[in-house]
C-alpha cells in the first residue's frame, strides 16, 4: 500500500536522525521523508474546537436508577 511506503520512509528518516528529543524533531523527520514533498501542520490548542456540554445535571441527578459508566 502507498501508506506503508510512506511510513517506511518516515521510519528510515527517524533512524537516520538517531535521537528524537521533542515533537519538533519528529516533525522535521516527517518533513524530510519522501524527498521533502510532505506538508506537516503542527496543531495548536486554537486549532481544536471547544465543545459545549449540554448535559443536564438536574436530569442526571433525578434519574432512577442512576446511570454509571461501569454499568454501560
Amino acid at each position: 500500500m502507498a501508506a506503508d511506503s510512506f511510513h517506511h520512509q518516515v521510519e528510515k528518516s527517524l533512524r537516520e536522525k538517531a535521537k528524537v528529543y521533542d515533537f519538533d524533531d519528529y516533525v522535521s523527520c516527517v518533513q524530510s521523508s519522501n524527498s521533502s514533498k510532505v506538508f506537516t501542520k503542527s496543531m495548536q490548542v486554537q486549532d481544536f474546537c471547544d465543545c459545549t456540554d449540554f448535559s443536564s445535571t438536574y436530569k442526571l441527578n433525578r434519574t432512577t436508577p442512576r446511570p454509571y459508566l461501569s454499568d454501560m
